[in-house]
């Protein structure tokens, strides 16, 4: 048989770019069932969001934040980041008004939990300990670049590496280290 002509070979043509949109539309509503670690950070552009319920309805993920903050915190966060797609990273920014220049930053890289690293290269000498927040962790202590001491707690919990880091007393870290938990639970960190 030769070429279909008339209605049969319109309907042909036509019909392969609704098969390609039809397979797209498949794809996408698949995409909604993967796991968070394959899909990526969406408004890569931008990847800022100004409220932790609005990020974590994009990400379609809990994002965890602390339930207690040290004294001179700010809540709610000024942002929250989408930092990297594999593994997915989010960053929580919480301003310090009283100390310019100076926040608290929590980072979650939600990747099975490996063992965490720090959020930033130290500016001088540092000194790691060990610490128990949520079952162990590193207590790192450094002299920032505004000469201010920095502390960061870095830790594994419930498949996320995560880093707690800010210019603090020990103490306020870790209790906001060990009151971490998803924003949906509700207090002082919803």
């Amino acid at each position: 048989m030769g070429r279909r002509g008339g209605v049969w070979g319109v309907a042909e043509v036509a019909g392969t770019p609704a098969l390609v949109a039809a397979g797209a539309v498949l794809v996408l509503r698949l995409l909604a069932g993967v796991p968070h670690l394959l899909q990526p950070c969406p408004d890569r552009g931008r990847g800022w969001w100004d409220s932790v319920g609005r990020a974590e309805v994009e990400l379609g993920v809990p994002i965890w934040v602390p339930a207690y903050l040290p004294a001179g915190v700010a809540w709610p966060p000024r942002s929250i980041a989408c930092l990297a797609e594999a593994p997915l990273t989010i960053l929580v920014i919480m301003d310090m008004p009283g100390a310019p220049g100076a926040n608290l930053e929590l980072t979650e890289a939600l990747d099975g939990g490996r063992a965490p690293s720090p959020s930033r290269p130290p500016a001088g000498p540092t000194e790691d300990s060990p610490v128990a927040v949520n079952g162990g962790g590193l207590l790192r202590v450094e002299r920032g670049r505004d000469g201010r001491t920095w502390r960061q707690v870095m830790w594994s919990r419930g498949g996320r590496r995560l880093i707690l880091r800010g210019p603090v007393e020990t103490e306020e870290i870790l209790r906001a280290a060990q009151s971490i938990r998803p924003a949906r639970g509700g207090g002082e960190g919803s």
